[in-house]
């Protein structure tokens, strides 16, 4: 099934005629009241030979398993409920509320006016056959054999313009029709999602032996351009690793100021930071958690694939650290046993989750009055980027990054690019000059 490509079929919908709702009957609705009405009864006044057991009403809510039932009780609810949950379906089935369809029968047949009106449908006789076959065999639903329909008509107004009938396309006219949509500004996403209506087709026209290959096999839509990875601008990041909330509690700004620092200052990942512990330990090596060693200067992380390597920590991060760690202890009576390991730990003496760096590192940009909520996967960027137009040296962003590839890390060249052209545009005189 093709999704829904909303920029070239809104018009065609549009033109759809309504057709009038079927009649239906209130049978099934009137038959599950009385049904409900005679369960009721039932449950009121039981069959003889039932006995009180002298317990109240209500103390099956409280009792233990088992809530005083037997086998021939539940044989009986099985019994007697399911004729009424049929009648019920029915009667949902019949409400003209669209959700209350969808909810008591997904798989039933869509409206009339979400079939395509004769006058719409393809004049080829194949695609006609085609259309036939996805629509009685495939069992697809109304609404997929519109797109469908739509996609083939596409196809066939190609077809038309080269004048050649559709089983005598070929992969070089199938190529001219996508460079003809993407021209357009049809997105790539779009046409990839046409070429899978039209490869539809000529799969089913091979196997009928209509066609001797498929000329949309190998045919492959373009590809979106990747979008860059967000980094701060320098201003910005410096501005956040140096904002100081001096009306928060203290133990929270020291251990936040301490994250943001060796999240911009060393270029960690999210789960690379909460897996940090306060001390070395051959526990935290075996179970695959870091460390960090202010005394070397260095941090020992596990980053994918269970790799450690080590990263510098810099000043500004040492020093932000060693105010976390006098601090880190002092709400729990200074006790440093009753933590865990973990180096940056909650409120409650536990290590900090991924989901908590982000949302204290999202409020935190937020009171630096940044324009945009920052989250740690972009300081890690930040550094990349920083640290690259500063050095040019892409290995050893590479090294300090962790990067299995260097292809990895090569997108941060085309952000020192995007730096390099606007520090052109705004010191060169022939950039600045006005045409």
């Amino acid at each position: 099934m093709s999704p829904l490509d909303t920029s070239a079929r809104t018009d065609f919908q549009a033109d759809q005629p309504r057709s009038p709702k079927p009649h239906s009957s209130a049978l099934p609705r009137y038959l599950a009241l009385a049904y409900s009405v005679l369960i009721i009864y039932a449950s009121l006044h039981p069959f003889s030979g039932w006995r009180d057991p002298g317990l109240p009403l209500l103390v099956f809510l409280d009792s233990g398993w088992p809530r005083y039932w037997t086998g021939f009780d539940l044989a009986v609810n099985i019994i007697v409920y399911v004729p009424l949950g049929f009648l019920l379906a029915l009667s949902l089935r019949r409400l003209p509320w669209r959700w209350l369809q969808l909810l008591s029968c997904p798989t039933s047949v869509k409206p009339m006016a979400e079939v395509p009106s004769p006058a719409s449908l393809p004049t080829d006789p194949h695609v006609l056959r085609y259309l036939e076959h996805v629509r009685v065999e495939k069992r697809l639903a109304a609404r997929t054999l519109t797109l469908y329909t739509l996609d083939l008509e596409k196809l066939a107004q190609f077809a038309a313009g080269v004048n050649l009938p559709l089983l005598q396309l070929t992969s070089a006219h199938i190529r001219r029709f996508v460079a003809q949509m993407h021209s357009g500004g049809r997105s790539g996403r779009g046409i990839a999602l046409i070429l899978s209506g039209w490869r539809g087709f000529y799969t089913w026209a091979g196997r009928q032996g209509l066609v001797a290959h498929n000329p949309v096999q190998d045919v492959r839509a373009p590809k979106a351009p990747k979008p860059l990875p967000k980094a701060l601008g320098v201003d910005d990041a410096v501005r956040l690793a140096d904002y100081e909330n001096t009306g928060a509690d203290p133990w929270l700004e020291a251990r936040d100021a301490a994250m943001v620092e060796l999240l911009y200052g060393c270029g960690l990942r999210v789960g690379e930071l909460v897996g940090l512990d306060a001390v070395a330990s051959p526990h935290a090596e075996r179970e695959g958690r870091g460390w960090v060693d202010l005394q070397a200067g260095e941090a020992h992380v596990f980053g994918k694939g269970s790799k450690r390597r080590s990263v510098p920590v810099g000043r500004a991060a040492v020093q932000a650290l060693q105010a976390w760690l006098a601090l880190r202890a002092q709400p729990f009576g200074g006790a440093a046993a009753r933590l865990e390991g973990a180096l940056f730990v909650g409120q409650r003496g536990k290590r900090l989750t991924a989901q908590s760096v982000w949302l204290r590192l999202r409020q935190r940009s937020q009171l630096a009055g940044l324009t945009t909520p920052v989250h740690p996967h972009m300081l890690r960027h930040s550094f990349a980027s920083h640290v690259l137009q500063s050095s040019s040296d892409l290995r050893a962003v590479q090294e300090l990054l962790g990067h299995a590839n260097i292809t990895t890390t090569q997108v941060y060249t085309r952000l020192d690019f995007q730096h390099l052209a606007k520090v052109y545009d705004a010191a060169h005189p022939r950039a600045r000059k006005k045409p």
